[in-house]
């Protein structure tokens, strides 16, 4: 079969000629790829070369200009000799690779719980004007290439950062005044000036939560420098319930576990969950397993098992048990922040319930 007169085609050189096609069509006139990952998180990608092709345009002054949507628009910087690009490195500028990012946001695991985010990101050509690193608005995430050839960890390590940022749009608003003042709480920097919204970079409140995110519930090459940005402040791993509060965010206020027992079921939730001196347990039987009129061992353990306080032995003679924990030790004094458990039990069945202390 003699496509061409004077030439012969063979089938392996028509694939790859298909192929090679496939890709250029795909770089110049593409459109984001989008990724769904197992962990929750949908993201969709624009490669720098997608970015150049269909987003970008020189305007009357030969300046090239993103246009991202309405509102959204940066002078992008393709000089190299431009004055605002201090560091010259190797004298072009390098994009993050999008096996790189999509590799990093994949790893992303907090503590197996499902996450419901959709995020965009745009691996940019060049540096924006006025803006030279990388950061998050709503669920975009705009990452600036570097002036050498980008790591896998450095991408890594940033597009996880700001990934942190995006989950805290969605879970911990700063509309959420309480939550806020748990978090900042719990890392120990509630009403102190130094760490505000005003501070230098790694000092705002919401950088800190970007890190600790990216420090706790990243992959391993976004933690390779085993280290967060502020290195006044403890390591998360280091500050007790931390990573506790960022599940909870997820999770909801509270937690609802069912189970067998005695032929029925229980469940066992507290309010509010973190909490601040006290909470309500909220303990739910079955009809059937009420109506045995049985008893249970009510009481507050640490995470290494001991028994903070015995709330009493209580008797199932309803579907709601209701109890109130003053987040005080048996002696009185006041329970150290930290998660604890609440646990009952029935004969050999034992069911607890997590809980979150800040204070």
């Amino acid at each position: 079969m003699n496509w061409l007169p004077d030439k012969r085609l063979s089938i392996a050189a028509v694939f790859n000629a298909v192929v090679i096609a496939a890709i250029f069509s795909s770089a110049v006139w593409g459109k984001p790829r989008i990724y769904s990952f197992d962990n929750g998180i949908e993201a969709e990608i624009y490669s720098s070369r997608t970015i150049i092709d269909e987003m970008t345009e020189r305007d009357e002054d030969g300046d090239l200009i993103l246009t991202v949507e309405e509102g959204w628009v940066y002078e992008l910087i393709d000089d190299m000799s431009d004055p605002s690009i201090a560091c010259k490195g190797d004298g072009i500028f390098y994009s993050h690779s999008e096996e790189d990012i999509a590799a990093a946001l994949r790893e992303v695991d907090l503590d197996g719980t499902m996450l419901d985010i959709k995020v965009e990101v745009y691996l940019l050509p060049f540096p924006r004007r006025g803006i030279l690193r990388s950061t998050a608005r709503g669920n975009k995430i705009f990452l600036t290439p570097g002036v050498y050839e980008l790591q896998r960890q450095v991408s890594a390590f940033f597009v996880t950062h700001e990934f942190g940022h995006c989950f805290q749009n969605v879970y911990l608003p700063k509309s959420n005044k309480e939550k806020w003042r748990d978090y900042l709480s719990l890392r120990g920097i509630y009403g102190d000036t130094d760490y505000d919204d005003l501070s230098e970079h790694n000092h705002r409140p919401a950088e800190i939560f970007a890190e600790d995110f990216r420090y706790m519930f990243g992959g391993i090459l976004s933690r390779y420098s085993g280290e967060i940005e502020n290195p006044d402040l403890a390591l998360p791993e280091d500050v007790d319930g931390l990573k506790e509060f960022f599940v909870s965010l997820v999770e909801g206020e509270g937690f609802d576990s069912r189970v067998a027992y005695s032929g029925g079921a229980v469940s066992i939730s507290n309010y509010p969950n973190p909490f601040n001196p006290s909470t309500t347990i909220n303990i739910l039987f079955a009809e059937e397993v009420a109506a045995n009129n049985s008893t249970v061992d009510v009481g507050i353990y640490s995470v290494d098992g001991a028994l903070v306080k015995n709330l009493g032995q209580r008797r199932t003679d309803g579907t709601d048990l209701r109890i109130k924990w003053d987040g005080r030790t048996s002696n009185g004094a006041e329970a150290a922040s930290g998660v604890y458990f609440c646990t009952i039990r029935a004969g050999e069945y034992v069911k607890s319930g997590k809980m979150l202390l800040i204070r």
